[in-house]
This record gives C-alpha cells, structure tokens and sequence, in this order.
C-alpha cells in the first residue's frame, strides 16, 4: 500500500505503522492539508485458509456487518482527549478504511520496551499522568456505554513528547454491561472471570471489573517494567502463588503500601468486590510512590562471621540476572526503614558481585514491533514472569532466572499446563458470539 493513496488521491499511504491479524494500520498524508493520519486497512475477504475457521452465518470476519459495530461503538463516544478520534469511513469492494487521528509517538508497549528516552520506572509523577489519563479515557467509554475489552499496551498510543496518552482499538468492545463471550481479549490483560472463573465454572462476567483488572496490570507494568504472571488462570504457576499469597506479588516488586492497596483493589480476584474506576482513579492520585527505591548496604567485611550464611542462600543468589531496569528487582524484603544486618550486607554484596557478572549478551537485545514485523510475545516464561524484562521475546533475552531470596519457584508452583504463547498479546476470540468477531488490525 506504501505509495499508493485513497479518497480520490487526497490520502498517500507513506508508511506501515502496524500489523495485526486481520489488517494493516498506515501512516497517511493528506495531500491538500499536509495533515496525517492512521489508516486501518480491512479486506472484506480472508487473507489465508485459515480465516476460514473465524466465520460467521457464511460470511468471513471481516464484512461491512460486523465492522459496523467497532465503527458505531466509536460514533457512541465523544470526544475525549485520551481517545482516538475515528475521522471517517472509506471502502472499496475489497477493502475497508478506517480514518483515524494520528500520534507519532508509537504505542505504550513499544515506548516501554525500546524507547531508552521514555524512563517510567522511578518517575512516579509521570506514571501518575499517564495512567489516570488511561483511566479517565476508559471511564468515559463506561460513561456512555462502552466496554473496550482489550486494554493492553499496544492499545495505547504515546504521544510524541511522551506526556500524553491515547486509547485505541474498539474491535472487541461491547455494549453489554453482562458478557457470555468467554476468552475475550488478550491473554496477559484479561480477568479471571473473563477466562472462565477460578474455582466454579461462570458463563457470564461483568465487562466494567474486567476492564479494571486489565487497567490493574497495565499499573503494573509502567511501574515496573514487567508482567506479573502469563495469564490470570490457574494453569499459571505465578497467579497460582499470587492467590495463595498476595504479599507475593507485592514483595517481589517492592510495592510501597499505597502501591500494594492499589494492586490489591485492581486485581481482586472476586469481580463483585473489585475497585471501580472513580475509587482507582483516587487512589492512583493519591499514591506518592509506587516501588520503594532499594537501601544501599555497605559491603560486609571480608572476613564476617555470616559468610556460612551468605553461602546458605547463594543458590538462590547465583540465579539473579541484571538488566536495564532498575535494581529493586534484584534487592533483598528488608525493610528500607529497618536497619541493615550483616546477613543483609552480605546479601547485597553477592548480588553486586551476580551484577558485574551477569551483563546480558551484546547479541540479546529486544525485538522492536516496527515496519512489517508483527510483534512478539509480550510473556516470558511461566516461572519467571516477575522477574523477567518486559521484552517483545518469549525467549530468555540472555539473562539467568531470577529467584529472590524465599520467594523460590517451586516444583509445586510450576506444575500444570504451560501457556502455548507464540504472538503479542495473543487473544482468545469465541468462534460463535457476533460482539467479540469484531475486526481488529493491531
């Protein structure tokens, strides 16, 4: 499409932006104005066999009926700063175009995982900004009737300075505060119930809470540069811990109490009970500090009396990796106001050591969703999702696993059927329900 151009010649298509499993979204320029815009280009047709499988009363995915819903679920929300704006509809008896609002500043996955200028981890005041703007978006598409269903990074576009943020990407949004399409959305962002439930069987969720939740774990990754687990399910060793023992989650990152609260609240594993988004829109302002920066311990003696200690927990120690994100991840659950033991020196001497030695291979570096390339797996692997980088790669990115002292994996957490994770933020469409068989081409 790169070179050619729509709307009677007015719209030139510069550049590919994005791919996705059934479109293309293009960089456009009017030609008259000068203005840009992103492109979303629909076939009216299945691109492989394959699509074969995804339809609907013998008509494929992707047709006019079926578009219609995204494109009214659009009309149905003003505008709102924090939302991309639909401009206008074009068709041809092949394609479908869809006229949006362009932003240069790629999207929050992207921003997060390659763009080495956009430094959330730490800047608790531009981490506020952002997410109370994602959270006032997604509570004005409730406010008038809107559930996205698929709030996740790639769905957030940046804008070009890096203060602003927008939503994106209406595809598998609904209508219906009640939901029966099971398995609807990607699998990192999506709630328990919204997966089928936990420990009894649901036919049926709240499309609300589970918007919350997925906000929930997007808080997560600003602030920490990681995801908490492969998928909220009990096949996942992580969420598996996570439920035994909430103080998990909130220990290995170094959640500060306020942080801990708010992670709490979002990820309620009982939709009922779970936050609204008028009390985490107040307690993300309110919330000073997200991960308590890590104590700096003086190096132990050489000859301290705990080094039989120290040896004691190097199995554990000898797994730490290091990489660009910051060191709280790698620190011991002292308390920062509690004071330092010579067990703890010795500890913080041990990682420095695993520090200097661990650096990640030139050759390992994350693989960037530019130009046609569809993006990777935004999972790591099932035992070490805390602690892995939020990198684009399903791969071990040349670090060693991470274990933090008495938060080991063991063989009990890791039991059960590994996630078979192959795409970006795979989703998980039902074949039969008409809401969730919308197009989407991110």
């Amino acid at each position: 499409m790169v070179g050619h151009s729509i709307d009677n010649g007015n719209l030139q298509f510069v550049k590919l932006i994005g791919v996705g499993t059934y479109g293309e979204v293009y960089h456009t320029v009017d030609r008259q104005t000068g203005e840009s815009y992103a492109v979303k280009v629909l076939s009216r047709k299945p691109a492989s066999p394959n699509t074969q499988q995804w339809q609907l009363n013998d008509q494929p995915f992707v047709d006019a009926r079926l578009l219609s819903r995204e494109v009214a679920l659009y009309a149905r929300i003003p505008r709102h700063n924090n939302i991309i704006r639909l401009e206008r509809m074009l068709h041809t008896p092949d394609q479908i175009f869809m006229v949006m609002e362009y932003t240069s500043g790629g999207d929050l996955y992207e921003n997060i995982t390659s763009n080495r200028y956009f430094k959330l981890p730490g800047n608790d005041a531009l981490i506020r900004r952002l997410f109370l703007q994602l959270v006032s978006a997604i509570h004005h598409c409730h406010k008038h009737g809107v559930y996205h269903r698929d709030i996740k990074p790639e769905n957030v576009l940046v804008s070009r300075d890096g203060l602003n943020v927008k939503l994106i990407d209406f595809g598998l949004s609904t209508s219906e505060p009640w939901c029966r399409e099971i398995g609807c959305g990607s699998a990192y962002y999506m709630s328990p119930e919204c997966q089928g439930g936990i420990y009894t069987r649901v036919d049926q969720y709240a499309a609300a809470p589970n918007d919350v939740w997925a906000l929930g774990i997007i808080l997560i990754n600003l602030a920490t540069g990681r995801n908490p687990w492969n998928r909220a399910h009990l096949s996942d060793p992580l969420f598996n811990r996570f439920l035994r023992d909430k103080a998990f989650l909130c220990r290995a990152i170094g959640a500060t109490p306020a942080f801990e609260h708010i992670i709490r609240r979002t990820l309620d594993v009982n939709a009922s009970t779970r936050c609204s988004l008028d009390e985490l829109y107040g307690l993300v302002k309110n919330c000073t500090q997200f991960v308590a920066p890590v104590q700096q311990l003086p190096s132990p003696p050489v000859h301290t009396p705990v080094a039989s200690k120290a040896t004691a927990i190097s199995s554990a120690v000898g797994a730490l990796k290091t990489s660009q994100h910051p060191k709280w991840f790698s620190s011991g659950l002292a308390s920062p106001h509690s004071p330092a033991t010579n067990e703890d020196a010795a500890h913080r001497h041990m990682q420095q050591t695993a520090d200097r030695h661990l650096q990640p291979s030139a050759n390992c570096k994350p693989e960037v969703r530019v130009a046609q390339q569809p993006a990777q797996s935004l999972s790591f692997s099932s035992a070490d999702s805390i602690f892995d980088p939020f990198v684009s790669t399903n791969q071990p990115f040349g670090y060693l696993p991470f274990n933090t002292p008495g938060l080991e994996v063991k063989a009990a957490d890791t039991a059960g059927t590994p996630l078979d994770i192959g795409h970006n933020s795979p989703r998980f469409f039902p074949h039969s329900q008409l809401a969730c068989a919308a197009t989407n081409g991110n």
